[in-house]
């Protein structure tokens, strides 16, 4: 949030490595968030985090592919995962 901050949003956005990593390994970081979300023992840490991943929702740099991962990840943590993984469709 500094960087997009001190460099603006739409420097950020038609500069993402200005962010220090690549929209790839950042929207592979949120896949592997969500699937440890699905996980019930791990439940209990991503409460703590919830405000934050909120402000990564929200944000105006994110791009909505990543951020409806992370909206999920939200989604699963707020919820009783064993309900939410009866529910989802066999792969």
């Amino acid at each position: 949030f500094q960087i997009a901050s001190s460099q603006g949003t739409k420097k950020l956005r038609n500069k993402p490595e200005l962010m220090g990593t690549t929209p790839g390994m950042v929207q592979r970081a949120a896949k592997t968030l969500k699937n440890l979300a699905l996980v019930p023992e791990n439940q209990s840490l991503f409460m703590r985090f919830q405000p934050r991943l909120l402000s990564l929702v929200m944000s105006q740099v994110m791009d909505q592919e990543l951020a409806a991962i992370i909206a999920d990840v939200l989604f699963y943590c707020s919820e009783d995962v064993n309900d939410v993984c009866n529910q989802l469709p066999i792969s």
